[in-house]
């Protein structure tokens, strides 16, 4: 009797804890298929996997830790999905019931699910058996799920093509300087590679708080190399860009002064989405980013990336706004004459398909446009194609794409992706076992590529009196032999003063240096064709450019004279006036270029003019007066409707940064007044010949500030 009860007693207790498990394990199925019903299978998958260990044969439970594997971000964890896929086609259940817990068997999507799994751990034969089972499951014929079926097939036939003929190529990964345990990637480069910025999900970012998929948040770093060559260690980008939300780079300008960057947002109906920044670098501080405007972001659609051609006159963006050929397409834009990007255009077949395009770069020699797609011939997710721009008297063309060939490309998703300026490097991130981290960021080196007759011009622009470079110094470039402008610009770093850009050699060029108020310097270049860049830190050297002599007002309206294509006339054959002349020490004229409003903050001028009216008012208790006269040219406005507008605004942040910069001198406001602010427009009416007469139109884009 005693053995009787002591059975009984344990027999209840083992009862007890079978149903307190089994109260658990539901609870935990419940809470894991909320999960999977909501894709967040980051937090599903650990509860499947904790329930399938008391029922290690269920078929179901194995179908739904396969999807969770198969949908993670790691390549890695994708082909972990096999086994359990591999024992959920085993019982299979045509009448399934997808949230029934007392459901053993599985979908017949499960040879479906099996079948990618297979298809990204390359076994495409094994792929190839179970779509064509899942077909025959469910009766699939001529139908949505049968073109489906069919597409995946002819995906692993491509991955079984492409990969009997890898490219040459060798991977170097770019090292603990740059990468780490967490995921590294989206990598942009300068011409001259020295400079690569990235997205990372690593910790110590801007916010120690994890994503509902368990990630840190994206933030951007930069790395800049050493003079050994060697990647510096990698740093935030700066707060002005990071926030505790999601930022990642998509595009970098030749010379490393703008950067495109992808911020997340949501559309009225709270759906996720995102639109394409811009930041410039000023000195060596990154601004804040800017949305950019006219016809790139679109209130209803999603724009993901972006590249600026080398001479910066085309912007390649990507969106899925209605009227594309499928998904999201590759956009264009190029500058207008009055600096505002034109209407986009949709770049059209044979670059875009049905299926999704992202990613885009194009080469600096503005003829090789690389980017990602799900649809022509990829092997897998998307696959890494470029094509050729060609160019006729019919206009442009872009040659039919091609596949880049594997191993860069894989079966799963490969989007990012930038070559040199010589056309035998590249840079990606990619999974590997032996790399530091989820992803890395590697460069390639493409063995077979033959050198693009291209160089890379590096020089630096200074200052006589070594202050900082106006916010307005400019290079432009011109054909030595017909003195042509090249359309070609580019803008110098204010406080390093260096400058880049690419130019074709086997060519003579002038290089024009300018800097209001500085004499003019020109410089010959003849490049040859040994003058490509053909080493990783080699660029054509040009000698320091020292800008000195300051124009008198007189001096510099003869200077402008001497500009091809200058006119003092208006359409009626009437003298313009020149804009007035600077009387005192108290008197402040800044110009600015097309659609700039804010004073730089390390203008040399500006900065003087703040410290004569701060000394000024330091030797008596005396009070000033002062009146401010913004001006805008005629050449229409897009960024501020009209030029009443930006003439005003310009008005207006002169007053509050001249306020402020007093207040840190110490200045008494009390004992300032500010009586006047005119907002003109003036100068010449627009003949649509902004290119030939931009110098002509800027001298009245000015603030001009008098104290008394």
């Amino acid at each position: 009797m005693k053995y009787l009860k002591l059975t009984l007693l344990l027999l209840a207790f083992v009862l007890n804890s079978a149903s307190i498990i089994a109260q658990s394990n539901a609870k935990k199925y419940t809470d894991a298929d909320f999960h999977l019903l909501n894709k967040n299978y980051a937090l599903a998958l650990p509860l499947y996997l904790d329930v399938l260990t008391s029922d290690a044969t269920n078929s179901n439970l194995n179908y739904k830790v396969g999807i969770c594997y198969l949908n993670s971000i790691s390549t890695d964890n994708k082909k972990k999905a096999i086994p359990y896929l591999e024992q959920a086609i085993k019982n299979i259940n045509n009448n399934y019931e997808e949230f029934s817990q007392t459901e053993k068997k599985s979908p017949p999507e499960a040879y479906f699910e099996l079948a990618k799994a297979y298809h990204i751990e390359y076994k495409f034969d094994d792929a190839i058996k179970n779509f064509e089972l899942y077909k025959a499951a469910v009766g699939a014929k001529n139908s949505p799920i049968s073109q489906e079926i069919d597409r995946w097939i002819s995906i692993c036939n491509n991955g079984k093509e492409i990969i009997k003929r890898p490219q040459k190529i060798t991977i170097v990964n770019l090292g603990d300087s740059v990468n780490c345990e967490y995921p590294d990637y989206a990598p942009v480069i300068s011409a001259d590679e020295s400079t690569v910025i990235f997205t990372s999900r690593r910790k110590g970012g801007t916010t120690d708080e994890l994503t509902d998929d368990n990630q840190f948040y994206e933030d951007i770093y930069i790395s800049t190399k050493n003079r050994n060559g060697e990647w510096g260690t990698a740093r935030p980008i700066g707060s002005n860009i990071n926030t505790p939300g999601h930022e990642a780079s998509i595009g970098l300008s030749a010379d490393g002064q703008q950067l495109f960057i992808y911020r997340s947002t949501f559309d009225k109906n709270d759906n996720g989405k995102g639109d394409i920044y811009k930041s410039d670098l000023n000195g060596d501080v990154w601004t804040v980013p800017q949305k950019l405007g006219s016809d790139i972001n679109t209130p209803d659609s999603w724009e993901t990336s972006a590249a600026l051609s080398s001479d910066g006159q085309t912007l390649y963006f990507v969106s899925d706004r209605k009227g594309g050929l499928g998904g999201r397409d590759i956009y264009f834009c190029v500058k207008l004459p009055n600096g505002e990007w034109s209407k986009a255009q949709n770049i059209g077949a044979p670059i875009n398909t049905e299926f999704n395009e992202d990613g885009p770069f194009i080469h600096p020699g503005g003829k090789e446009l690389y980017f990602a797609s799900q649809g022509h011939n990829s092997m897998g997710g998307f696959d890494i194609f470029f094509s050729q721009k060609m160019e006729d008297d019919n206009g442009i063309k872009w040659s039919e794409p091609v596949n880049i060939g594997y191993p860069i490309n894989t079966t799963d998703d490969d989007v990012f992706f930038v070559t040199s300026t010589d056309g035998k490097r590249a840079y990606y991130s990619s999974f590997n076992d032996n790399g530091y981290g989820e992803k890395d960021i590697y460069q390639l080196s493409l063995v077979d590529q033959t050198e693009k007759a291209l160089a890379v011009i590096r020089g630096y622009m200074r200052m006589f009196d070594g202050k900082p470079l106006p916010f307005d110094a400019r290079i432009s470039v011109y054909n030595a032999d017909t003195k042509e402008m090249l359309g070609i610009e580019t803008k110098p770093n204010t406080k390093s003063g260096k400058y880049l850009v690419v130019l074709p050699t086997n060519k003579k060029y002038t290089l024009v240096y300018e800097v209001p108020g500085c004499d003019k310097v020109t410089r010959e270049l003849t490049l040859d064709d040994n003058m490509s860049l053909n080493k990783i830190d080699r660029a054509y050297q040009v000698d320091t450019v020292i800008m000195c002599r300051a124009l008198t007002p007189e001096q510099a309206r003869e200077e402008q004279k001497k500009v091809p294509g200058y006119h003092n006339k208006d359409e009626k054959g009437k003298d313009i006036p020149e804009p007035p002349a600077l009387l005192n020490p108290f008197e402040l004229q800044i110009f600015f270029i097309y659609n700039y409003n804010k004073i730089p903050d390390n203008d040399a001028k500006y900065m003087e003019f703040v410290n004569n009216i701060a000394d000024e008012m330091k030797k008596s208790d005396r009070k000033m007066e002062i009146s401010i006269e913004a001006s805008a040219s005629k050449v229409p406005t897009a960024t501020f409707k009209t030029n009443d507008k930006l003439s005003s605004s310009r008005a207006d942040l002169g007053k509050k940064s001249l306020t402020a910069a007093l207040k840190d001198k110490g200045v008494n406001m009390k004992n300032i007044k500010f009586v006047k602010a005119d907002y003109l427009i003036q100068g010449p009416e627009y003949n649509n010949d902004y290119k030939e007469n931009r110098l002509e139109y800027e001298k009245w884009q000015y603030i001009r500030i008098s104290a008394k």
